[in-house]
């Protein structure tokens, strides 16, 4: 697919590969005037931006920190909700 550089708008071919399960995004050089012409590239030969970054922008999957999912025990007394953090009184 032609696809172009998020930053400078630099023309790429664009293509999904797979490797078992795993899909990847590899990026080609599709400017026939440059040294790099039909190369895989892993930065833009323009402005040297990282396209492997700009492609998973593109899919909203960049967009921001990566943020951890919060450990569930698998202890069901100690889920949340099951145990009460206030002391409870000795009577």
């Amino acid at each position: 697919m032609l696809a172009t550089c998020s930053k400078c708008a630099y023309a790429l071919w664009s293509e999904v590969r797979h490797v078992g399960a795993f899909g990847f995004v590899v990026h080609f050089d599709d400017d026939e005037r440059s040294a790099t012409y039909a190369e895989q590239v892993r930065v833009c030969p323009a402005c040297g931006a990282g396209l492997a970054h700009h492609a998973a922008e593109r899919r909203g999957l960049a967009s921001g920190p990566r943020l951890r999912r919060p450990a569930v025990s698998r202890n069901p007394r100690l889920r949340l909700g099951a145990v009460s953090i206030h002391p409870t009184s000795g009577k």
